[in-house]
């Protein structure tokens, strides 16, 4: 898929798993990922850096920051794609 997308012109974006909370309202986390009881985000008890406590639920808050960054210092049209994972809660039960 890489191959097919940068073949097209696509840039890839390779961003962070973890994301400031402040994005907790405005991403949805894909509700099939999230187990029956279990928690909305995965949040890390010993951050790298200290606004980024959670684990990605979508990739959209990176791509959004990327393309932010890019056109303000490129000025020129582009399209992105990553493939990366996104993380949900488990329940207590669940966890492995």
């Amino acid at each position: 898929m890489r191959r097919i997308l940068a073949a097209e012109g696509y840039n890839e974006a390779i961003n962070f798993s973890f994301i400031d909370a402040a994005h907790d309202d405005q991403i949805e986390p894909i509700p099939e990922l999230i187990a029956a009881g279990g928690e909305r985000f995965v949040t890390l008890r010993n951050p790298i850096i200290d606004e980024s406590v959670r684990m990605r639920p979508s990739l959209i808050p990176g791509l959004l920051n990327s393309s932010g960054t890019t056109s303000i210092t490129a000025r020129k049209t582009f399209v992105l794609f990553e493939i990366g994972r996104v993380f949900a809660g488990l329940d207590a039960e669940n966890y492995p």
